[in-house]
C-alpha cells in the first residue's frame, strides 16, 4: 500500500518562487530527493563474518560495508555470489546478516524504523497500520500492544523458550520475525468480510 512506501524515505524538498511585477511569475523547478530511512535491527541471534572466513580486518569491514549499502535482493544476492567465489562457501553465522539484510529492507518497504529484541518483547517502531491489522497482529499475537502516540507495538516473543522448551536459535528468530513483517503487510481482500 502507498502508506507504507511513502513513510520509508525522508523527503528534502526545495522550493523557490520568484514573483516579478504585476503579471509575471516566475516558477523555479522543484527537488525532491527521498533518502531511505535508517532501520534498526536488534535481535538474539548470531551474526557476524567469522575472522576464519575472511581474516584481513580491512577486507571483513569492506563486506560489512557492502552487506550494509544493499538495499535489494538482487544486490544481497549479487555480494553473496562475489565473496562465495572470493572466499568459499559462508558459514551460517555469515548467512545470517544476509537474513538480517532482507528483514531490514522489508521492515524499511513497510516505513519501520527499528525491531529490537527487548527481554521477551519485541519493539517494533514507527508503523501506523490500518485497524484491520491491529486488530489482526492482536489476534494472532496475544498480548501485543500497539501505542499510537509512539507508533509502536510491543509484541511478545517465544525466543527466551519457556517452561521445558530451549531458546530459538538464530534460524528461527529469523523466520519468527520474518512472519511478522508478513502479518505487518497484511492487506484484506478486496470484497472479504
Amino acid at each position: 500500500p502507498e502508506y507504507r512506501n511513502c513513510s520509508s524515505y525522508r523527503p528534502d524538498v526545495r522550493i523557490s518562487l520568484r514573483f516579478a511585477p504585476l503579471s509575471a511569475v516566475t516558477i523555479t523547478v522543484v527537488t525532491i530527493s527521498l533518502e531511505p530511512v535508517a532501520v534498526t535491527i536488534d535481535l538474539p541471534v548470531e551474526a557476524s563474518i567469522p575472522v576464519d572466513y575472511i581474516d584481513s580486518d580491512k577486507l571483513r569491514l569492506e563486506a560489512y560495508r557492502k552487506l550494509a549499502e544493499a538495499r535489494t535482493d538482487e544486490d544481497l544476492d549479487e555480494l553473496r555470489e562475489e565473496l562465495t567465489d572470493r572466499y568459499g562457501e559462508p558459514p551460517q553465522v555469515f548467512t545470517s546478516l544476509f537474513d538480517i539484510a532482507r528483514l531490514r529492507a522489508r521492515a524499511r518497504d513497510l516505513g519501520i524504523t527499528e525491531i529490537v529484541g527487548q527481554g521477551r518483547k519485541l519493539r517494533v517502531g514507527k508503523i501506523n497500520p490500518p485497524e484491520s491489522v491491529r486488530m489482526r497482529i492482536e489476534r494472532i499475537y496475544k498480548g501485543a500492544q500497539y501505542r499510537p502516540l509512539t507508533e509502536t507495538y510491543t509484541i511478545p516473543t517465544p525466543f527466551e523458550g519457556s517452561l521445558g522448551s530451549a531458546p530459538m536459535g538464530s534460524d528461527a528468530v529469523l523466520k519468527w520475525t520474518e512472519q511478522l513483517l508478513d502479518d505487518l503487510a497484511w492487506t484484506p481482500k478486496a470484497g472479504a468480510r
